[in-house]
């Protein structure tokens, strides 16, 4: 009878978590600085509440995010500081729907969108 007990306690515990899949059911969208100054995708999809994490692929150069300011019907602004190769930033979530328009500080022309639905 004990035994049975403590399989059932064991059987429990075990399921109470930790760090797998099954507790953090949403992943981040992750979203690549890429080398020719290119965000990959350049427009993401995700769900409201959902979340974006930036990360610099690019081997030769630093890149940064920010606001973009010829979209002032952006529904939420975006910051991220400066990237080198490797580096993610942390996760940024979306809790407004509509289209969040982004761009790259450092180079003229790397702009992106993430649509929230």
């Amino acid at each position: 009878m004990r035994s049975l007990i403590a399989l059932g306690l064991l059987i429990t515990l075990a399921s109470c978590g930790g760090n797998s899949s099954s507790s953090n059911p949403q992943a981040c969208t992750e979203i690549q600085m890429q080398r020719g100054n290119v965000f990959s995708p350049n427009a993401a999809t995700v769900k409201r509440g959902g979340c974006v994490v930036f990360k610099n692929v690019d081997t030769t150069d630093v890149h940064n995010v920010g606001k973009d300011p010829s979209k002032p019907n952006s529904v939420q602004d975006i910051s991220v500081n400066t990237l080198s190769n490797g580096q993610s930033s942390s996760p940024i979530i979306l809790n407004i729907a509509g289209e969040v328009d982004y761009l790259c500080q450092i180079h003229f022309g790397m702009t992106g969108k993430i649509n929230v639905q």
